[in-house]
């Protein structure tokens, strides 16, 4: 048997894994819904107010919206969208087209019961716990 054929079978399932949904695992019946994050304190005597809602959909795309007001001062509400994928306990977010696509940080998220962890570095933690904010977890909202 000649090399070339033997790539032909190696190349089709290679494809075929890689256009099974981006190479995610598939999304628990649980996992979409909306989300909610909110944090709030004093800064250098700075008050400010956080939250964010991420809303992951059964078709692999989520939007996420931020709200923040310091000093009193609201800013516009921000929406990010794109798509997601799920890998093992994992909520990996893709903001943009898709993962070949993104043109931003790629956020991931721990998959607990009724909530998303989020997974942050320790620095940005240190600087979570510095201006009294709490972990960033995602509580599910109850619908209904």
């Amino acid at each position: 048997m000649s090399r070339s054929l033997l790539f032909v079978p190696i190349a089709a399932t290679l494809l075929a894994v890689a256009c099974r949904g981006g190479g995610s695992d598939a999304v628990p019946p649980s996992l979409p819904g909306s989300y909610a994050y909110a944090g709030k304190g004093s800064t250098f005597k700075k008050p400010w107010e956080f939250s964010a809602r991420p809303e992951p959909t059964p078709n692999k795309r989520f939007t996420l919206t931020l709200d923040k007001t310091i000093e009193g001062h609201r800013d516009p509400t921000e929406t990010a969208t794109g798509t997601y994928a799920v890998s093992g306990d994992h909520l990996e977010l893709h903001e943009g087209r898709g993962p070949l696509h993104s043109t931003r940080d790629l956020h991931k998220l721990v998959i607990s019961a009724d909530s998303l962890i989020a997974e942050v570095g320790w620095t940005a933690e240190l600087f979570l716990k510095g201006v009294g904010a709490p972990n960033v977890v995602f509580v599910k909202e109850r619908q209904g």
